[in-house]
């Protein structure tokens, strides 16, 4: 989605912004009257009838999480065992009683018991923002998404499906990298809205009815099996590639061969389109150099400047490289990545005016050629100030033409 679409989305919003705001002062009054009720003192000694959905009694803990502030954000889909204990029947039995789900306990007393006490520790967590304890809590991701929300709602966002979380991410252009836990998606998609001068004055509550008013939602209709194949590849766990650096010299050219016009459709080449296409690649190369580099200072004893490393892409467009990180000595480097899933034999990479100038222009400017960026091992080539000076082994050809025209009566 580029700036003008964003902004286009952002005026519409604004339209229907008035009445949202009356709507959700409402829902404000609701909740935090529950997150009254249900204070950290008062679940210590929660009653289980006061808990469980299934009694019909819309003031208990589930009942108004789901039913009364489904419009904060939607749990309503999956099955009860999601809150670990319910009151209700199940196939096969037609007996109301408390069902619970094993992994809590032998007994609905027991699983009752553990089950609050991992939202005390939920809640304890939120508030302190411990990431690694939200992440490894045991409770449903939906359910532990809508208990942060409601009780720290300028914390945490109220979208609780990661295919949700996956679909507005990439609309922004984030890489979904299978790394991220849902637990980072939201604090990656909150971190866009605090980025943009116009949302970051939004509520997170607002940004929420904007996602889903002026983005959508994505489509539930299964991919039919024959279609699949030619769905974008997913790309390793960051978390388990392993980049090592590779030691190769440039190489002499073979002869350019002449094309002409006739070899492509209509003799256009739509490089924009290619661009797109490869956009993804080059969004995980930056992850896995951005990662290679805090490793490589951190083995070489310089934690400190590896906390310094900067993935400057994600938030200056003109810097005219991605990756701010430095060499052991403490001098600074400007990297720009460029990636692809072939062999390191050759490449043909696309380098904007703005990057060739910067090349010319920065001290320790360095292009990372990545390749095999879709496997476990990428292989990374360092190759400094290549642009500086001409070198007949780098062959460099125009794709494109800014024209500027001025017209007169």
């Amino acid at each position: 989605m580029t700036s003008e679409e964003l902004g286009k989305k952002q005026v519409a919003f604004f339209k229907e912004l008035s009445g949202i705001r009356k709507d959700l002062k409402k829902l404000e009054d609701s909740r935090s009257k529950f997150v009254k009720t249900f204070s950290v003192d008062k679940l210590q000694n929660l009653p289980v009838e006061l808990y469980v959905c299934g009694t019909q009694k819309p003031a208990n803990f589930c009942n108004w999480l789901e039913r009364g502030l489904r419009r904060l954000g939607s749990i309503v889909g999956s099955t009860s065992f999601k809150f670990g204990v319910y009151y209700g029947v199940v196939k096969g039995d037609d007996t109301p009683k408390y069902r619970f789900a094993e992994k809590w306990g032998s007994t609905y007393q027991e699983a009752y018991e553990n089950v609050l006490a991992t939202i005390i520790a939920l809640i304890q967590d939120g508030a302190k923002n411990e990431v690694a304890g939200i992440k490894n809590n045991r409770l449903s991701p939906m359910l532990k998404g809508k208990i942060l929300n409601i009780y720290f709602p300028e914390k945490y966002l109220s979208i609780f499906s990661e295919t949700h979380l996956n679909y507005y991410l990439a609309d922004f252009g984030i890489p979904l990298l299978k790394h991220y836990h849902v637990v980072e998606k939201r604090a990656l998609l909150l971190e866009v809205k605090n980025k943009d001068e116009v949302m970051a004055k939004w509520s997170n509550y607002e940004f929420s009815y904007f996602l889903y008013s002026q983005l959508g939602r994505p489509e539930k209709k299964e991919i039919p099996e024959v279609l699949k194949k030619y769905m974008p590849k997913d790309f390793p766990p960051l978390s388990k590639v392993k980049p090592v650096f590779i030691n190769k010299s440039l190489d002499d050219l073979p002869p350019k061969k002449s094309k002409s016009a006739s070899n492509t459709k209509s003799g256009f080449i739509d490089f924009e389109k290619k661009h797109k296409r490869n956009r993804r690649i080059g969004e995980v190369g930056e992850h896995i150099v951005l990662k290679k580099e805090k490793a490589f200072l951190i083995e070489a004893g310089r934690k400190d400047l590896a906390e310094k490393v900067q993935h400057i892409s994600q938030e200056e467009t003109a810097a005219g490289f991605d990756i701010y990180s430095f060499s052991e000595d403490g001098t600074p480097k400007r990297i720009e990545v460029k990636s692809t899933t072939g062999k390191p034999n050759s490449i043909i990479f696309y380098l904007s005016a703005n990057e060739l100038r910067k090349s010319k222009e920065l001290d320790n400017y360095y292009i990372y050629l990545v390749f095999e960026v879709d496997t476990l091992q990428p292989k990374i080539l360092s190759i400094k100030n290549p642009f500086q000076k001409a070198n007949d082994r780098i062959q460099m050809t125009p794709t494109a033409y800014a024209v500027r025209m001025k017209l007169r009566d």
